[in-house]
Formats: structure tokens, C-alpha cells, sequence
């Protein structure tokens, strides 16, 4: 286990390899990347909605439900950067805010007590298709207006686990969303120890993909 600095951490990797691959989504035909200073870009906007939009601060507690998407790994850095809590699925009623997509949007809204923000997995992050259900609020909107930038009020650290993760690029396939470790993959881990991950769902694409993104490693969980 190791104490990291999760957003000082991006924002070093920002300074010393920006232009270089840190997060890397295939998904079919799909394929998106984020290099360290569009990874910082998108999390600062995240940080920004956070801070400013839903006024929440160090120890906020965000219930994430968010699939192996890289949308996950923004919001991971942003709720680092402000000190929250990060909730992998957690329970609505007693979250400081909820994040999810329309496809659970309605049922989580029922349950909770506090905003409800609705993800959209669009390639580019564009705009939920169609509207989010009545309570809840578009993330495009309260995201993409807020500044590429973000001043931490303060260092925070989070509690990295050890899941082998190298400075090698890496394959991480991920089935399972609720899977304790692929939290760890999607921004701690890679960022702790210098590396970069490309996700995907299928393990049959993997050894392709490896080969594509020139990745040395693959770990299945």
C-alpha cells in the first residue's frame, strides 16, 4: 500500500512526459487517447465542477458508477485533486454526490439525497443522448466550461494498492466494472509507478491490441 498525492502525481507526469500516452480506450472501433496533459486537462475540469459548481471539498464523499471507461479515470483524478473520497458503486442515500450514466441514472436518483450527475460515454464527452431523467444534472454541462487548469487547496493523499502495476505500457482487461482492483488500474496505479495502460473489455483483443499499442504487458482481471 502506498500513500500517493494522486493529483501531484498527474501534474509531474504532465511536466516531464505530457505528450506521451497515459490512458489509452479500445472498445471495438473505438479508440481513445489521453496523454498525461489531456488526462490533467479533463481532471482539472472534473476538480473544477467539483469544487465550484457543487461547492464539495476535502473528505466529500462521490459515489462513482462509472464502467472500465476512461471517463472513470478523469473523475478519479478530479476527486483526488479536491481531497473527496472516491466511492467505487457506493451507496447513494448517504453520498455528498453521484456519478453515473443514463443507464442507471433513474434508479440512483430514487435513492439519493443529493445530486445526481449523468455521464456521457460519447468518445469525444459529448452531451448525454436525448435528456437525463428529472433531478439529474448533464456532467457535460457543469464540465466542459470549467478551466483546463486546477490549483489544489491543499495535498491529498490517497491509498494506492499494490496490484503489480510497472513502468511498462500495459493491457489492463477489465470484464468486470466492479472489480476492486480495475479502480486501482484506471489512474492510481499507472500514475504511482510511471506506466501507462491501455483499457478493454475483451480479453479475445487483447494480445491484438498489446501488439498494436506496442504493449509488454497484459493483465487480465
Amino acid at each position: 500500500m502506498t500513500d500517493a498525492d494522486l493529483w501531484g502525481l498527474l501534474s509531474t507526469r504532465r511536466r516531464t512526459h505530457g505528450s506521451d500516452p497515459l490512458l489509452t480506450y479500445i472498445s471495438g472501433d473505438e479508440r481513445m487517447e489521453l496523454s498525461a496533459i489531456s488526462t490533467e486537462n479533463g481532471a482539472a475540469k472534473v476538480a473544477g465542477a467539483l469544487a465550484d459548481e457543487f461547492l464539495l471539498g476535502p473528505r466529500a464523499r462521490i459515489a462513482v458508477h462509472l464502467p472500465w471507461h476512461w471517463q472513470r479515470s478523469l473523475w478519479i483524478g478530479g476527486i483526488a485533486a479536491i481531497g473527496g473520497e472516491c466511492e467505487p458503486f457506493g451507496d447513494p442515500s448517504s453520498a455528498d454526490l453521484v456519478v453515473c450514466t443514463s443507464l442507471d441514472a433513474e434508479a440512483l436518483a430514487a435513492s439519493a439525497s443529493c445530486d445526481v450527475v449523468v455521464v456521457s460515454l460519447h468518445p469525444f464527452g459529448l452531451t448525454v443522448p436525448g435528456s437525463v431523467p428529472d433531478g439529474c444534472i448533464d456532467a457535460s454541462v457543469v464540465v466542459r466550461m470549467q478551466p483546463d487548469g486546477f490549483a489544489a487547496r491543499g495535498c491529498f493523499s490517497t491509498a494506492v494498492p499494490d496490484v503489480g502495476a510497472t513502468a511498462e505500457r500495459t493491457v489492463v482487461v477489465c470484464s468486470d466494472a466492479r472489480n476492486a482492483e480495475s479502480w486501482v488500474w484506471a489512474l492510481p496505479a499507472p500514475l504511482v509507478t510511471g506506466g501507462s495502460i491501455i483499457m478493454c473489455t475483451d480479453e479475445n483483443a487483447a494480445q491484438s491490441i498489446a501488439e498494436q499499442e506496442r504493449a509488454s504487458r497484459i493483465v487480465v482481471l
